[in-house]
Protein backbone atom coordinates (compact mmCIF):
# COMPACT_ATOMS: atom_id res chain seq x y z
CA UNK A 1 0.00 0.00 0.00
CA UNK A 2 1.18 3.50 -0.66
CA UNK A 3 0.85 6.58 1.56
CA UNK A 4 -2.38 7.64 -0.16
CA UNK A 5 -4.01 4.25 0.45
CA UNK A 6 -2.96 4.28 4.10
CA UNK A 7 -4.49 7.75 4.49
CA UNK A 8 -7.73 6.47 2.98
CA UNK A 9 -7.83 3.49 5.35
CA UNK A 10 -7.03 5.72 8.33
CA UNK A 11 -9.76 8.16 7.33
CA UNK A 12 -12.28 5.30 7.01
CA UNK A 13 -11.41 3.99 10.49
CA UNK A 14 -11.67 7.47 12.02
CA UNK A 15 -15.00 8.13 10.33
CA UNK A 16 -16.37 4.78 11.53
CA UNK A 17 -15.08 5.45 15.04
CA UNK A 18 -16.55 8.96 15.19
CA UNK A 19 -19.94 7.72 13.95
CA UNK A 20 -19.74 4.54 16.07
CA UNK A 21 -20.16 2.34 13.01
CA UNK A 22 -19.03 -1.26 12.52
CA UNK A 23 -16.29 -1.87 10.00
CA UNK A 24 -15.42 -4.56 7.46
CA UNK A 25 -11.71 -4.73 6.67
CA UNK A 26 -11.54 -6.37 3.22
CA UNK A 27 -8.03 -7.51 2.30
CA UNK A 28 -6.89 -9.16 -0.90
CA UNK A 29 -3.72 -9.31 -3.00
CA UNK A 30 -0.44 -11.15 -2.93
CA UNK A 31 1.81 -8.18 -2.11
CA UNK A 32 2.36 -7.71 1.62
CA UNK A 33 1.84 -4.29 3.15
CA UNK A 34 4.80 -2.21 4.28
CA UNK A 35 5.60 -2.88 7.94
CA UNK A 36 4.68 0.62 9.14
CA UNK A 37 1.39 0.55 7.21
CA UNK A 38 0.60 -2.94 8.49
CA UNK A 39 1.20 -1.90 12.10
CA UNK A 40 -0.87 1.26 11.69
CA UNK A 41 -3.83 -0.64 10.22
CA UNK A 42 -3.55 -3.37 12.85
CA UNK A 43 -3.60 -0.80 15.67
CA UNK A 44 -6.61 0.94 14.14
CA UNK A 45 -8.48 -2.37 13.91
CA UNK A 46 -7.44 -3.50 17.37
CA UNK A 47 -8.66 -0.29 19.03
CA UNK A 48 -11.86 0.15 17.01
CA UNK A 49 -14.65 -0.11 19.60
CA UNK A 50 -17.62 -1.06 17.36
CA UNK A 51 -17.78 -4.46 15.67
CA UNK A 52 -14.93 -5.18 13.24
CA UNK A 53 -15.03 -7.98 10.68
CA UNK A 54 -12.03 -9.04 8.59
CA UNK A 55 -12.67 -10.38 5.10
CA UNK A 56 -10.00 -12.24 3.15
CA UNK A 57 -10.67 -12.95 -0.51
CA UNK A 58 -8.81 -14.01 -3.63
CA UNK A 59 -5.08 -14.59 -3.41
CA UNK A 60 -3.71 -13.27 -0.11
CA UNK A 61 -0.26 -13.12 1.39
CA UNK A 62 0.23 -14.70 4.80
CA UNK A 63 1.44 -11.27 6.00
CA UNK A 64 -2.14 -10.04 5.64
CA UNK A 65 -3.06 -12.04 8.72
CA UNK A 66 -1.12 -9.47 10.76
CA UNK A 67 -3.81 -6.93 9.88
CA UNK A 68 -6.66 -9.09 11.11
CA UNK A 69 -7.04 -7.70 14.62
CA UNK A 70 -10.78 -8.12 14.16
CA UNK A 71 -13.64 -9.76 16.03
CA UNK A 72 -14.13 -12.39 13.34
CA UNK A 73 -12.31 -13.30 10.12
CA UNK A 74 -14.47 -14.35 7.18
CA UNK A 75 -12.93 -16.11 4.18
CA UNK A 76 -14.42 -15.77 0.73
CA UNK A 77 -14.83 -19.16 -0.99
CA UNK A 78 -12.11 -18.21 -3.51
CA UNK A 79 -9.46 -17.56 -0.83
CA UNK A 80 -5.96 -18.88 -1.44
CA UNK A 81 -3.58 -17.95 1.35
CA UNK A 82 0.12 -18.26 0.62
CA UNK A 83 2.17 -19.87 3.34
CA UNK A 84 5.57 -21.38 3.95
CA UNK A 85 4.32 -24.73 2.66
CA UNK A 86 4.45 -25.52 -1.08
CA UNK A 87 0.70 -25.20 -1.68
CA UNK A 88 -1.37 -22.28 -0.45
CA UNK A 89 -4.21 -22.74 2.03
CA UNK A 90 -7.68 -22.92 0.55
CA UNK A 91 -10.62 -21.36 2.41
CA UNK A 92 -11.57 -24.77 3.81
CA UNK A 93 -8.04 -25.52 5.01
CA UNK A 94 -7.76 -22.07 6.58
CA UNK A 95 -11.02 -22.73 8.46
CA UNK A 96 -9.86 -26.18 9.60
CA UNK A 97 -6.57 -24.81 10.89
CA UNK A 98 -8.22 -21.96 12.81
CA UNK A 99 -6.84 -19.15 10.65
CA UNK A 100 -10.33 -17.95 9.69
CA UNK A 101 -13.54 -18.24 11.68
CA UNK A 102 -15.98 -18.98 8.87
CA UNK A 103 -16.28 -19.29 5.12
CA UNK A 104 -18.69 -16.97 3.35
CA UNK A 105 -21.53 -18.36 1.31
CA UNK A 106 -23.07 -16.89 -1.84
CA UNK A 107 -24.80 -14.04 0.02
CA UNK A 108 -21.72 -12.33 1.45
CA UNK A 109 -23.50 -9.10 2.46
CA UNK A 110 -26.15 -10.96 4.47
CA UNK A 111 -23.50 -13.07 6.19
CA UNK A 112 -21.40 -10.01 7.08
CA UNK A 113 -24.52 -8.24 8.41
CA UNK A 114 -25.34 -11.29 10.53
CA UNK A 115 -21.83 -11.36 12.03
CA UNK A 116 -21.86 -7.60 12.69
CA UNK A 117 -25.23 -7.94 14.45
CA UNK A 118 -23.96 -10.88 16.53
CA UNK A 119 -20.80 -9.06 17.54
CA UNK A 120 -22.69 -5.80 18.13
CA UNK A 121 -24.67 -7.39 20.96
CA UNK A 122 -21.54 -7.45 23.13
CA UNK A 123 -20.47 -4.49 25.21
CA UNK A 124 -17.45 -2.61 23.82
CA UNK A 125 -15.24 -3.73 26.72
CA UNK A 126 -16.22 -7.38 26.27
CA UNK A 127 -15.76 -7.09 22.49
CA UNK A 128 -12.22 -5.70 22.90
CA UNK A 129 -11.35 -8.38 25.47
CA UNK A 130 -12.56 -11.14 23.14
CA UNK A 131 -10.72 -9.54 20.21
CA UNK A 132 -7.43 -9.64 22.16
CA UNK A 133 -7.99 -13.25 23.24
CA UNK A 134 -8.92 -14.31 19.72
CA UNK A 135 -5.75 -12.75 18.35
CA UNK A 136 -3.67 -14.67 20.88
CA UNK A 137 -5.35 -17.99 20.02
CA UNK A 138 -5.74 -17.67 16.23
CA UNK A 139 -4.16 -20.61 14.46
CA UNK A 140 -2.98 -22.24 17.66
CA UNK A 141 -3.26 -25.95 18.13
CA UNK A 142 -4.86 -25.57 21.54
CA UNK A 143 -8.65 -25.41 21.41
CA UNK A 144 -10.57 -22.56 23.01
CA UNK A 145 -12.07 -24.82 25.69
CA UNK A 146 -8.65 -26.16 26.67
CA UNK A 147 -7.25 -22.64 26.78
CA UNK A 148 -10.18 -21.43 28.92
CA UNK A 149 -9.63 -24.31 31.35
CA UNK A 150 -5.91 -23.51 31.50
CA UNK A 151 -6.62 -19.83 32.28
CA UNK A 152 -9.14 -20.80 34.96
CA UNK A 153 -6.67 -23.24 36.51
CA UNK A 154 -3.99 -20.54 36.60
CA UNK A 155 -6.48 -18.19 38.27
CA UNK A 156 -7.28 -20.83 40.89
CA UNK A 157 -3.57 -21.36 41.59
CA UNK A 158 -3.17 -17.62 42.01
CA UNK A 159 -6.09 -17.49 44.47
CA UNK A 160 -4.68 -20.47 46.37
CA UNK A 161 -1.27 -18.81 46.63
CA UNK A 162 -2.84 -15.57 47.77
CA UNK A 163 -4.88 -17.36 50.46
CA UNK A 164 -1.83 -19.31 51.59
CA UNK A 165 0.17 -16.10 51.92
CA UNK A 166 -2.58 -14.31 53.84
CA UNK A 167 -2.94 -17.32 56.20
CA UNK A 168 0.80 -17.20 56.90
CA UNK A 169 0.63 -13.51 57.72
Amino acid sequence: TDAGSLQTVTRAFRTARNLNLPLVLHVTGTRPFAVDASLAIRDLALNHRPATVGLLSGSCASDHLDLMATDVIVAAPDLTLSASRPTPYSATEARQSGIVDLIANDDLDAQLAKEITRIGRLTPARRLDLRHRTMDQRGSETGAAVEAARVELLDLHEIRDHLRKSMED
